[in-house]
């Protein structure tokens, strides 16, 4: 039982198969941890208060802090405290990836890990599956992915393009990509083999500033392109999916 717990006070992966009745690994967790955690609610958008209410966790918004989000504890018990001045997406994601540090904190003898690569992993893949479930998006993407589909689920779900995008790109087979004139600004997969086509398309979608969409081949595999700017940012937005799908 000691080595038990010292495992448990050190390993995060370990106090969260813990919390989840022992599972086999951290993606089978998270799925049952969240899943109780939603149980109850109205989804697809995840309601994070109520989330926070069943973890006992306060949620409390600030300005000026030095970060993004954090976790606190004082006699009251355990509070986020979350920065003002962010998107709607990223506010989102940092709560809920500071609701991943809380559970750790709640489950588990001893003191949790509190921080290090492992813990940050663990609660922003807390964060995702909260925000994001897996069984309730995998059915989203049954009838094939395209970037008007991301785009809805990015606004359904409440969550950044960014997040949104990778999220698709891990459960299916698709290349998400942002640019804007002065080049890639993020993709969800290596963008070096499309480098020189991307740049030709983006020039090509500013000037005419229409969506565009056609067939495309690399290295002998055919792909769909689809790309429209956003309209706040005017930001080029580029999805290749398999073509056919």
């Amino acid at each position: 039982m000691v080595a038990l717990d010292a495992q448990l006070t050190a390993d995060p992966a370990a106090r969260l198969r813990a919390a989840a009745g022992g599972a086999p690994d951290v993606e089978s967790a998270l799925r049952i941890v969240v899943a109780k955690l939603l149980d109850g609610l109205t989804l697809p958008f995840t309601d994070l208060k109520s989330v926070a209410e069943k973890m006992h966790v306060r949620l409390q918004e600030t300005t000026g802090l030095p970060v993004s989000a954090m976790l606190k504890r004082d006699e009251e018990g355990l509070k986020v405290v979350w920065a003002a001045e962010q998107s709607e997406g990223r506010r989102r994601f940092t709560i809920a990836h500071e609701l991943g540090h809380a559970f750790l904190e709640i489950h588990g003898p001893g003191e949790p890990p509190r921080s290090g690569p492992a813990v940050e992993t663990l609660c922003d893949r807390f964060a995702a599956e909260l925000l994001v479930p897996t069984s309730l998006f995998r059915r989203e993407l049954d009838g094939g992915i395209s970037l008007e589909l991301v785009l809805d689920l990015q606004r359904r779900y409440r969550t950044s393009l960014r997040a949104t995008a990778i999220r698709c790109s891990r459960m299916a087979d698709m290349a998400f990509f942002v640019a804007d004139s002065r080049g890639l600004l993020w993709s969800t997969k290596q963008a070096s083999t499309y480098n020189g086509f991307l740049r030709a398309v983006v020039r090509e979608l500013l000037d005419a500033r229409e969506p565009l969409r056609r067939d495309v081949r690399f290295r002998e595999n055919d792909w769909q392109l689809e790309a429209c700017l956003l309209p706040r940012s005017g930001d080029a937005v580029l999805c290749l999916t398999p073509a056919g799908q």
